[in-house]
Formats: structure tokens, sequence, C-alpha cells
């Protein structure tokens, strides 16, 4: 696979992958300074779908590296959102809401590795379960 091949469709997902962040955002409006749920949502069901990617197109032999480059880094990397998740925590902190900040910061991060997680060991599950019958 080619470089050039590889950056292609990670910047269609990454457009497919803001554009579907965008949208639920206008969707399910949060206040500033009120408990972003809206991202967190978006993290968490980001993060559960980035397991199931890694386990189907990583774990397999030969990997599917287009396919995971296209889906994980593309569409679930610009769908799952570092920078608002930043900016969103700040805000708490400058609007003085440090519970509120530290509440959103443990479930963002601790709630993403735990359902990626979680998601990984259904889906080989799952996989398991396929082959055995």
């Amino acid at each position: 696979m080619t470089l050039l091949r590889r950056f292609a469709v990670i910047a269609v997902g990454g457009v497919l992958g803001s554009w579907m962040r965008w949208r639920l955002s206008v969707w399910f409006p949060v206040a500033s300074g009120t408990f972003p749920s809206t991202t967190l949502a978006i993290n968490l069901f980001g993060s559960a779908l980035i397991g199931v990617v890694l386990v189907l197109f990583l774990d397999r032999q030969p990997p599917r590296l287009l396919t995971h480059s296209f889906l994980g880094t593309g569409i679930l990397g610009a769908f799952t959102t570092f920078s608002t998740f930043t900016v969103e925590s700040a805000e708490l902190l400058r609007q003085s809401k440090p519970l509120t900040a530290f509440v959103y910061v443990i479930a963002s991060v601790v709630g993403g590795v735990v359902v990626a997680l979680m998601s990984m060991g259904l889906t080989r599950r799952a996989i398991h379960l396929e082959a055995a019958t």
C-alpha cells in the first residue's frame, strides 16, 4: 500500500468522522459550562467502535491496514475528539466547576479505555463463537 493511498483514505475518513461529530453536536447541543454529555457520549461510543475495528482489521492475518486506516484513524479518529474534550474541561475549570471537570475527565479517560477493552473482548468472543458454529 502506498503512503499516498493510505493518506487519502485517512483524509476521506476524517472528513466523514468530523462531519458526524459536528451533526451530533448540532442535534444534541450542550450549554457552555454544563456537563459536556454529547462529547462524552461521542468519545465513549467512538472508543467502543475503535475496539471493534482493532479486532476486526488488525488482529486478523494479514492485517487490513487500509480498512483500519479509513475506519480507525480516519473516521473514528476524527469522530472522537481530544481537542473538544480539552477545551470543555478547561472551560469547566475556568467557570469554577472543578468537581464537574474532574468527573468529566475521569469519565472520559477511564471510561474510554474501559469501553474500548470491553468492546475488544466482546468482539473477540463473538468471532470465536461464530467460528465454533
